[in-house]
């Protein structure tokens, strides 16, 4: 799951930019995933390509197919649409910086990702889904409830949630090769990646932790930990900065 849609159709898509770039420098620096001379083209890609152009795409569909379902729709369709348009512009790079030949490039990438993407648009409907069942007001529509509620209750608990799941079912992700490993191999570049600086947590692997099961487990905690924090430091301080704007043009209006 890259989440671009899933993150813009809840927060917006300027707020999942800056979600998806906490993730991806995360991977990076902690566990050495997608390496330091790719985070920028990673970024690129996964953290403004992805969200950016599947929100617009998303905001254009449900504007035609209206309803709960149109929604869903939507969403399932601009996933799918995010990880071809991402992986296409990975081709791209790939093949301008001569590691890889125009010819071949594009398509294999771009093919792999084609089925990748079911999976991503199906799992981004599926949550999307749950989501509208307990809190809809997080996806647009209106809470049934009256009065101001906070969202802290239900910060706290999605995030435990979200631990629970990194420290039990990590674990248990697959080791198969990813989209891009698989068509490196295909294309032959998969020996090519340059070294890259030492990260605490390569290959998600917690030192000291004879288990491999918790080793991972604890791992994938401390990035969900790490992510979460990175974010929410962003978002509190671009919140700061609103009051002084807002008072900069009440001087200014009066």
């Amino acid at each position: 799951l890259i989440g671009g849609v899933l993150a813009a159709t809840l927060l917006g898509p300027a707020a999942a930019a800056v979600v998806m770039s906490a993730v991806l420098i995360v991977q990076c620096l902690l566990f050495n995933d997608g390496g330091l001379l790719a985070l920028g083209a990673n970024l690129v890609n996964m953290a403004l390509v992805a969200p950016l152009t599947g929100y617009g795409i998303y905001r254009l569909v449900a504007g035609v197919a209206r309803g709960e379902r149109g929604r869903l729709m939507a969403a399932v369709f601009a996933s799918w649409c995010s990880t071809v348009l991402a992986a296409f512009c990975c081709a791209v790079e790939l093949a301008g910086s001569g590691t890889t030949p125009w010819a071949a490039s594009i398509p294999i990438i771009v093919n792999i990702h084609m089925l990748i993407g079911v999976g991503e648009g199906a799992i981004t409907g599926l949550i999307l889904l749950a989501i509208l069942r307990t809190r809809p007001e997080l996806f647009g529509e209106p809470s049934p409830k009256t009065g101001k509620t906070s969202l802290a209750p239900w910060g706290v608990a999605a995030l435990a949630v979200s631990a629970g799941i990194a420290l039990f079912l990590s674990p248990h992700a697959s080791a198969w090769p990813d989209g891009l490993e698989k068509a490196a191999e295909h294309l032959g570049f998969s020996t090519r990646a340059a070294s890259s600086i030492p990260s605490p947590m390569t290959d998600y692997k917690t030192p000291g932790i004879p288990s491999a099961m918790w080793s991972t487990g604890i791992a994938g905690l401390v990035g969900t930990l790490a992510a979460f924090g990175l974010s929410w430091a962003f978002a509190r301080w671009a919140f700061a900065k609103k009051p002084s704007l807002n008072r900069k043009s009440e001087s200014a209006a009066a």
